[in-house]
C-alpha cells in the first residue's frame, strides 16, 4: 500500500509511487483515470518525479496542463520553481490532427529518461466541429498510435477522466484501457476533492 497526502505535498525522494520506477524501467503505459480531479493530480505528480530527476514531456490536449500547480508543488517542497524548469516540456493540440502529430513525435523523437503524459487526449475528437465518423475514424489512429507506443517500450501516463456524454466514448475508454499496463483510479469521496488522503493498492486509487 502507498499513500500521499495531497493536503501536506510531497517529501521528495521518499514519497514516488513504486509504479513510476516500475514505468522507466519496463517502460509501460499506464492509465490515470477517475474523478476530473486527476489533471490537477497529475501535475503534483510531475513535479514530484521532476523533483527526483525525471524528465517530463506533456502533451496537452484540453488545456489541463497547469504549470502553477506544478510550481507551487515545488515550493510547498520548499524548492524553488526554476529548479525543475528545464525538466517538464510541454506541446498543446487544439485538433485532433495536432494531438495525433504530437503523439507520433513520441515515437519519432523519443529519448532515454523521459516520461511521456498525455492529458484528455478524447476530448477533441468529440468536439461539435467534429463529424461523428471523423473522430471515430481519428480516434482509432491514435489508439494504434499509443500501441505502437507500448510496443516500442515508451512509457507513456494517459491522463483522461471516466465519462463522456460521447457515445463511443465508453468503447473508446475501454480500448484505452485494454492497451494500458497499469490503470490508477482516482476515487472522490465528496465535495473535498483531493483533500483527503488515497491509496494506492495493485494498480488502482482508492478514496
Amino acid at each position: 500500500m502507498f499513500s500521499v497526502d495531497t493536503a501536506r505535498g510531497f517529501l521528495p525522494g521518499k514519497s514516488i509511487p513504486p509504479f513510476f520506477y516500475d514505468l522507466r524501467h519496463k517502460k509501460s503505459t499506464v492509465l490515470l483515470t477517475g474523478h476530473s480531479k486527476i489533471f490537477s493530480f497529475s501535475m503534483k505528480w510531475q513535479a514530484l518525479l521532476a523533483l527526483n530527476g525525471f524528465e517530463i514531456h506533456n502533451i496537452d490536449c484540453a488545456i489541463r496542463f497547469n504549470s502553477y500547480a506544478i510550481a507551487n508543488e515545488a515550493i510547498r517542497n520548499n524548492v524553488p520553481p526554476e529548479f525543475i524548469a528545464n525538466s517538464i516540456t510541454l506541446v498543446r493540440g487544439f485538433t485532433p490532427y495536432q494531438i495525433l502529430d504530437a503523439a507520433n513525435d513520441i515515437l519519432r523523437s523519443f529519448e532515454k529518461n523521459r516520461l511521456f503524459f498525455i492529458l484528455a487526449p478524447c476530448k477533441q475528437f468529440f468536439d461539435g466541429d467534429v463529424s461523428f465518423d471523423e473522430g471515430l475514424f481519428l480516434l482509432e489512429k491514435l489508439i494504434k498510435v499509443f500501441r505502437q507506443i507500448k510496443a516500442a517500450s515508451i512509457p507513456l501516463v494517459i491522463v483522461e477522466k471516466e465519462s463522456y456524454s460521447h457515445p463511443v466514448f465508453s468503447s473508446v475508454y475501454q480500448k484505452i484501457k485494454s492497451l494500458s499496463s497499469s490503470v490508477l483510479v482516482l476515487r472522490s469521496g465528496g465535495a473535498s476533492g483531493l483533500a483527503r488522503t488515497p491509496e494506492f493498492k495493485h494498480g488502482q486509487v482508492f478514496k
